[in-house]
């Protein structure tokens, strides 16, 4: 872990902390970009490598318009755009979403036993057995082979 970059991390990318703007460009086509990011409490410093690993464990979880998995390989072609990831944190990208989904989920379900009119607190839970299972069953090479075509959509049509 020591050879990861490092740097102050947001710590809490997820859906409810993300501002987008959507706009229509002149071929009607409606494209949505982030705009800026909320909620600072969590940020602290880490490895690059966790806040991906997060971010892509929530879209993972929340992705309803298609395979999560391919939404996850949207959401990392955004950040490649920005910031590319070494060989290491390539390596560790899918233990990262594994673990914070795990992480998630145990600390969700602890939360509600000792709160169960609480229901925000099941919030993961919805998919999130389901959705780790999916990246469990994904081997490494099978999924980073998916999110590269992706990347090379995203490179080819220089969107």
């Amino acid at each position: 872990m020591d050879r990861l970059p490092r740097g102050v991390i947001h710590g809490d990318f997820n859906e409810n902390n993300v501002l987008v703007r959507a706009t229509t460009t002149e071929d009607n086509k409606t494209v949505v970009s982030v705009d800026g990011v909320l909620d600072f409490e969590d940020m602290h410093h880490g490895t690059f490598v966790w806040d991906v690993g997060l971010m892509l464990a929530y879209t993972l979880l929340e992705c309803k318009t298609m395979d999560p998995l391919e939404g996850a390989g949207h959401a990392l072609a955004g950040y490649l755009r920005l910031r590319s990831l070494s060989p290491l944190e390539i390596f560790v990208l899918k233990t990262c979403m594994e673990s914070r989904i795990c992480q998630s989920l145990v600390l969700c379900a602890h939360s509600y036993r000792t709160d169960p009119t609480n229901a925000y607190l099941l919030s993961s839970a919805k998919q999130g057995w389901s959705r780790l299972e999916q990246i469990c069953s994904t081997s490494k090479e099978d999924l980073l082979q998916k999110w590269k075509e992706i990347q090379e959509k995203y490179a080819s049509k220089n969107v």
